[in-house]
């Protein structure tokens, strides 16, 4: 009877020490998922977003609006994501239609074109803020979420710069 109490202890602690490090792990890759959904978006709206007659001179002009409008097609695609917010209002607002990520808010800006050059060319440069709550996949841990006055929120932020290379 005590080896069988001992077993059951052991399966008791092992789970309560493995949640913690696989939740970690989803983190991680949720992060990843993120990170690269961002980078793909920006890249689509940047290549979508240029004015034609300024690529002639080398000069990234951007039209601010079709670049957030490009972005968050883009973004939803990636993560089949649903836009709450509109395209023209400040940060951009995604809804899960499947729950998989919570609400997730970006922050686009765009540097205007005469701050930064590179050999000559005028180069934009777009910083890119994400924030959205951790939707936690273990059971214990989602109730233990719950009981939390603060929500576990994931935040990314890269920079993207835009330019014409000849």
């Amino acid at each position: 009877m005590r080896s069988i109490a001992v077993a059951i202890l052991v399966i008791v602690l092992l789970v309560a020490i493995l949640q913690p490090l696989i939740e970690t792990s989803n983190v991680l890759k949720e992060k990843v998922t993120l990170g690269a959904a961002i980078l793909n978006s920006c890249r689509a709206a940047r290549s979508n977003a240029l004015n034609d007659e300024d690529m002639r001179d080398l000069n990234a002009y951007i039209n601010e609006t079709m670049f957030k409008q490009y972005f968050a097609e883009a973004f939803c695609e990636t993560l089949e994501l649903d836009l709450i917010s509109p395209i023209g209002a400040g940060d951009l607002v995604f809804s899960s239609p499947s729950g998989r990520w919570g609400v997730i808010t970006v922050s686009l800006q765009l540097d205007s074109p005469s701050d930064l050059y590179f050999s000559g060319r005028e180069v934009i440069k777009a910083d890119i803020s994400l924030s959205t709550p951790y939707v936690f996949r273990m059971s214990l841990l989602r109730e233990t979420a719950g009981l939390l006055p603060s929500a576990f929120m994931i935040t990314e932020t890269r920079g993207f710069e835009v330019q014409i290379i000849n």
